[in-house]
């Protein structure tokens, strides 16, 4: 099935169950805590960095797990954009370079 049922998620910096328990409230999910066939959802970026400091690892964990559980839908209803929170954790992961080399 083709969605026809469009919404935007921005800056969801939230426990994964909690951004499960937003969608399932306004009726997005179906069986099994996947988005309904007819749902395309975009989210807008800044999945990582919310809490207090000694949360920060809960929070990394639950954007992981939140990242991985929207890539786990077909292409067509997910559309993930990056935040500048994103692109800050990919910087960790993979240094840029500070000189030429």
């Amino acid at each position: 099935m083709k969605p026809r049922l469009h919404v935007a998620m921005g800056d969801p910096q939230a426990p994964f169950a909690t951004v499960l328990a937003v969608l399932r409230h306004h009726g997005l999910l179906g069986p099994g805590e996947r988005l309904r066939p007819e749902v395309q959802l975009v989210s807008m970026g800044d999945h990582f960095d919310w809490g207090r400091p000694e949360e920060r690892p809960r929070a990394t964990r639950d954007a992981l797990e939140l990242l991985r559980w929207l890539a786990s839908h077909p292409p067509e209803q997910v559309v993930l954009l990056a935040g500048n929170h994103d692109l800050g954790r990919v910087g960790e992961l993979a240094p840029f370079p500070t000189d030429a080399e």
